[in-house]
């Protein structure tokens, strides 16, 4: 029968999940809101996934043959689609490496329905991450700006190439990667100056350069005054002496 032509399309869902009794549980908590797609395995929801527009996954985290965070790890290359991970056996540490892949809740079993259900409208509402990929190269660093990274490690932790990540921010956002990384390290720096007590040294560590003296360089070249005199003047002091750590 033909539907309706006012009639809304259903938001869709796909559970992968390789417990058959597991899978038609969660097909009758969500089968009434949303059109529900179930796949024992992952060459199956691929198949669904080349022809069917999908806006939320369930994702079981063990399966049987191939894992869940491979399978998710491979999504994440061409698709944002909100994940929900769902696990039992105790397996917290893959649900671990599974937010860190980018998923985007997880939920531990056993739950109810209702559970289930809430969960999934609330990803669904929230809709996927950007996918653009100079905004996941610019959270990345955000988060990691500590780290002691170069160009080539930024983007093979991410899983691009090198010439694709640059030309891709630089044309989002009208500068370098390196750039940027620079600047979210100076402004973590410059509130540990004026906050803390640690050593120049130590701030620079902090932020990423295990050089302090290179830090000192670069502080000075984007603020205009080396870091002592930057923490003097936020403090209303006068600088300390020069030291072989500054």
């Amino acid at each position: 029968m033909l539907a309706h032509p006012q009639t809304r399309p259903k938001t869709q869902v796909l559970i992968v999940d390789d417990d058959r009794a597991a899978l038609e549980a969660m097909e009758a908590a969500l089968g009434r809101e949303f059109r529900v797609f179930l796949a024992p395995d992952v060459p199956t929801a691929n198949k669904v996934l080349d022809r069917e527009v999908v806006h939320l996954i369930i994702l079981d985290v063990v399966l049987d043959q191939v894992s869940g965070l491979d399978f998710l790890a491979g999504l994440r290359k061409k698709s944002d689609v909100p994940v929900l991970l769902i696990s039992g056996y105790g397996s917290k540490e893959m649900v671990i490496a599974g937010l860190r892949s980018r998923a985007s809740d997880y939920l531990d079993k056993p739950f109810n329905a209702t559970q289930l259900l809430d969960r999934a409208c609330t990803l669904i509402a929230q809709g996927p991450r950007p996918s653009h990929i100079s905004d996941r190269v610019r959270e990345f660093i955000q988060q990691n700006y500590m780290h002691d990274w170069t160009v080539e490690s930024l983007a093979k932790e991410l899983q691009l190439s090198v010439r694709r990540m640059r030309q891709m921010f630089r044309q989002r956002h009208r500068r370098s990667v390196t750039d940027y990384l620079e600047d979210v390290r100076l402004t973590q720096a410059r509130e540990l100056l004026a906050a803390t007590d640690l050593s120049i040294q130590k701030v620079a560590a902090a932020v990423g350069y295990r050089d302090p003296h290179y830090f000192g360089r670069v502080f000075r070249r984007h603020v205009g005054k080396c870091p002592r005199e930057f923490r003097a003047e936020q403090r209303h002091e006068p600088p300390t002496p020069l030291s072989h750590s500054a």
